[in-house]
């Protein structure tokens, strides 16, 4: 018994404090901020009208809408406006600010105190514009406050070129890499198993309506009718994609096909549900949290970075 318990205890140990790569949380790094990047120059525009007075919902929606005691930029921008300011100029400037800080992520320079005011700002802005936020929103949110605390400079970084930062192997990049990789898999066990309690799921009439909504659709698709089957597998294998990703993307047999799977799912949504943001989103954390090599191998990206090319952690299968 107590050789098991110290079995369990090494195991345990190994896997969430041996020493790691920090190329996972690099890459991620960089997926993390293209895509904010790219959010912020395509929906600029809307953005600030929804955060703005006078924009698309009123004053008095919002602040129904959001929570007065998280940070959002109505105080501010009323303090600011007493010293002449416009509220629009006020807004741009945080905007630019919050796109410097996104840009200094990317490149990873300052990389800690730029994830800090890319978190707050981006949390700022989805408290102020609460009603134009949704899942992918929240996902950067809580994957850039991961950032703040995990070694995400020590790879691909002008902070580990100049010497900043330490590019060697660490238990804080396993530890790191480790909640994340755990938050994902629970995050998609609960969405199956929410999923799988609806009958609209098992019998394909929600991949049907999601394909032919007139809000939605590209396509016309309306000939799935013919063959009913086709949305019933569609519905089945996103809850099967969904519910055993927490068991076969740890496996080193099947971590690339439920990598693939999982991409091939959300480049659907991103492509039939016009929601790029969220579908791109989703495809960088499975590569980059379990694509990614984190053992200390010293190879570069392009000399097997992913982990189903390269040398197979020993603390998973």
């Amino acid at each position: 018994m107590r050789q098991n318990l110290l079995a369990i205890k090494s195991y345990m140990s190994t896997f969430a404090l041996a020493p790691a790569s920090p190329k996972p949380l690099g890459a991620l790094r960089i997926g993390l901020a293209l895509i904010l990047l790219w959010q912020a120059f395509s929906i600029g525009d809307v953005m600030l009208s929804l955060v703005a007075s006078d924009g698309l919902v009123p004053q008095a929606v919002m602040e129904k809408l959001h929570e007065a005691r998280l940070p959002n930029f109505s105080g501010l921008i009323e303090l600011i406006a007493s010293f002449g300011v416009a509220e629009k100029t006020t807004l741009l400037f945080l905007g630019l600010l919050y796109c410097l800080s996104l840009v200094l992520l990317l490149v990873g320079t300052y990389t800690r105190s730029a994830t800090v005011v890319a978190w707050f700002l981006n949390w700022a802005f989805m408290n102020t514009g609460y009603s134009g936020t949704y899942g992918a929103d929240a996902y950067t949110h809580i994957f850039l406050f991961y950032l703040i605390w995990v070694p995400c400079a020590g790879a691909y970084s002008l902070d580990a070129w100049l010497g900043r930062v330490s590019s060697a192997p660490s238990a804080a990049a396993r530890l790191g890499l480790r909640v994340m990789q755990l938050h994902l898999c629970i995050s998609y066990l609960a969405s199956g198993i929410e999923k799988s309690q609806s009958p609209l799921w098992w019998n394909g009439e929600i991949p049907w309506a999601a394909f032919n909504l007139p809000s939605y659709s590209l396509l016309d698709l309306h000939w799935m009718a013919q063959v009913p089957w086709l949305p019933i597998l569609l519905g089945v294998g996103t809850l099967v994609i969904e519910a055993g990703y927490c068991i076969f993307i740890w496996h080193r047999s099947t971590r690339l096909l439920w990598i693939m799977a999982t991409c091939m799912l959300h480049v659907g949504i991103a492509i039939f549900l016009q929601l790029p943001i969220f579908g791109l989103l989703m495809c960088v954390l499975s590569i980059t949290l379990f694509g990614f090599s984190a053992e200390p191998t010293g190879q570069s990206l392009f000399q097997k970075s992913f982990s189903f090319f390269g040398r197979r952690d020993p603390a998973l299968a």
